[in-house]
């Protein structure tokens, strides 16, 4: 997908109006985040996806250092 392509979906996802009920959870019921849930409808899944697009857009923009990228590490 293109920049733009992405824009798009990101602006058709926050189109929606039914966003007054949109709720997204995480949550903990144990001693570690291997014992988690997340409690969401469609409605705050649409949205939250809308925000991680948009995250993933400004990471492009934010780590790019003339023409070589910022590579993400794990250690």
């Amino acid at each position: 997908m293109t920049d733009e392509d992405i824009k798009k979906l990101i602006d058709d996802l926050r189109s929606q109006k039914n966003y007054d009920e949109a709720y997204i959870g995480f949550f903990q019921y144990g001693g570690g985040p291997d014992e988690s849930y997340i409690k969401a409808n469609r409605q705050g899944l649409e949205l939250h996806a809308a925000e991680l697009l948009e995250a993933a857009l400004e990471t492009e923009k934010e780590f790019e250092i003339g023409k070589e990228k910022t590579r993400f590490s794990t250690n």
